[in-house]
């Protein structure tokens, strides 16, 4: 099965303000912060359903229990993933965590850019994940 990925046309601008709020959260400028949010999703006790019921009633992203979740953070290079088995026959989301922006990393203009870069990006692009 490919990669799923819960997508309403009809929503897109919705989806990106909901992504938007959890690039917020991920690209923290607080480097304490930043690492706390990103170490819940690979913390031994969080369990896939927390992070199900985070994505939902956090940033309002309702992954159906039927699909597996994989978490990716590229700023500190980890993937997890609970129970995707064989990703050939199992339907699966990738939650997917880039790297807080860098290059000018105390400019908010240029950090909030690139949250609203990611979310639209992740809103409308057949991207499989967020």
């Amino acid at each position: 099965m490919p990669p799923v990925k819960p997508y309403n046309w009809d929503k897109t601008g919705e989806a990106a303000q909901n992504n938007y709020k959890f690039f917020e959260d991920c690209f923290d400028p607080n480097p304490t912060t930043n690492k706390a949010f990103r170490d819940w999703f690979f913390n031994p006790s969080t369990s896939e359903d927390d992070v199900r019921k985070k994505l939902k009633n956090t940033y309002h992203l309702d992954i159906p229990a039927t699909i597996k979740l994989a978490v990716v953070d590229l700023q500190w290079a980890r993937c997890k993933n609970w129970s995707i088995t064989n990703p050939q026959t199992q339907d699966f989301y990738s939650l997917i965590m880039p790297p807080r922006p860098t290059r000018w990393p105390n400019n908010q203009y240029y950090v909030e850019s690139q949250q609203w870069e990611e979310s639209w990006f992740h809103a409308i692009v057949d991207g499989y994940g967020m």
